[in-house]
């Protein structure tokens, strides 16, 4: 145009079409002209022009980060192990990065689908996990913040997690400032999956053995490890699931944190239909009754190792031969509420068949009790490298 209106119409018209860059042309172009702009299209053209360069800028930085988001999903995608605390149970998680916004948390017997945000214009790097804790009426979406950066071979993942703090659910945590290797909110993930540790190698063996065997003889081979396991415990080193403390030593939360491990990887090898037939065996629920035999002897055997572990209540007349009474007959303490084998947990009747699929109740998911903010996190939380030493109160 060789008059000054029709290049403010063009400017516009361009605008409208997104293209900035020609905008920005238009516009300097004419300003070159030194036309003579009535009223105030002068100052409109002037105030196009900013904008068109502020665009083009702010085009540009997404471009850029869009092209690194996507260099860094490159080198993301799959999945990585790394070891867990020996103060959180030890052995091995898995992180299995799906898309920019979906990962699965693994934890031995566990997998937990969450939510993922990434944000590489931070440095170091920022990575967000949300995690939906069970909880009524709805899950509470529980937001972990972290720090990660890769080796410059890309073959090693840093992850640096929330400092240690008391934990809440869906309470915001802090972000760490800093990558700190010699923080225990600190993890190194290398590529991968995880390694299943030699106690569930064992419990993989036992169950591959049983295969066309009946469902009898599993769950009396199931009954017998888990009595086996938790008896041990019990009578070397004092065992029992309690509701944490904040002034427990570390050991303690530790031996309750591996307990719930290995009794999850039995729900995992043995199926939790199975899993659930013996519960409701153990907990005497109305209608279930178990013959006279071997599989009664070893579920009331297990009945006497869970109630010394605080898992299980005994029952009236139990106590009663015993000139005592129980404070909540044939109830499971809090330590271990929300548990498959919980007396608080829904009471299902055995089920005809059992299953050795991966379906896993969400009930599991809470290690030892939905009232402590270490029981709700108890598996999730291996995966950030947090001390689990006073976790939960205040």
């Amino acid at each position: 145009p060789t008059y000054s209106r029709g290049h403010v119409r063009k400017a516009y018209v361009l605008k409208e079409r997104g293209d900035w860059a020609a905008v920005e042309k238009a516009i300097k172009a004419a300003l070159d002209m030194n036309l003579e702009f009535k009223g105030g299209d002068g100052d409109k053209m002037k105030s196009l022009l900013q904008k068109a360069i502020a665009q083009q800028e702010a085009e540009r930085i997404e471009a850029e980060t869009k092209e690194k988001l996507d260099f860094v999903m490159g080198k993301l995608l799959g999945k990585w192990n790394g070891a867990i605390p020996a103060q959180l149970g030890g052995g091995s998680q898995e992180l299995d990065f799906k898309s920019e916004t979906r990962v699965i948390l693994t934890v031995p017997a566990r997998q937990m689908p969450a939510r993922l945000k990434l944000d590489v214009t931070k440095k170091p790097m920022w990575l967000d996990i949300t995690i939906p804790i069970p909880a009524q009426p709805r899950p509470i979406e529980h937001k972990m913040p972290h720090l990660f950066e890769f080796s410059e071979d890309y073959n090693e993942l840093h992850l640096m997690g929330p400092p240690d703090q008391g934990l809440q659910p869906g309470v915001e945590l802090s972000r760490a400032t800093r990558i700190d290797r010699e923080s225990k909110s600190y993890v190194k993930m290398t590529r991968g999956s995880a390694r299943p540790t030699d106690e569930e190698l064992e419990i993989q063996q036992a169950v591959d053995e049983l295969k066309g065997r009946s469902d009898e003889e599993k769950m009396i081979k199931y009954c017998k490890m888990m009595s086996k396991k938790l008896g041990d415990a019990v009578r070397k080193d004092g065992f029992k699931f309690e509701q944490p403390q904040p002034h427990w030593p570390e050991e303690k939360y530790t031996s309750m944190l591996k307990m719930s491990q290995y009794i999850f990887v039995l729900e995992k090898y043995f199926g939790q239909i199975l899993c659930t037939n013996v519960s409701s065996m153990v907990k005497k629920l109305p209608g279930v009754t178990v013959p006279d035999g071997p599989l009664k002897d070893a579920v009331d055997e297990l009945r006497v190792n869970m109630i010394a572990a605080g898992m299980h209540k005994e029952d009236a007349a139990a106590a009663a031969a015993r000139n005592d009474t129980p404070e909540d007959p044939n109830k499971s303490g809090p330590a271990f509420e929300g548990h498959l084998f919980s007396d608080g947990a829904q009471e299902t009747k055995p089920e005809s068949k059992s299953n050795s699929s991966s379906g896993m109740s969400q009930l599991s998911l809470i290690l030892i009790g939905a009232v402590s903010a270490t029981a709700i996190f108890g598996i999730a939380y291996y995966l950030f490298g947090g001390s689990s030493k006073k976790r939960g109160a205040k």
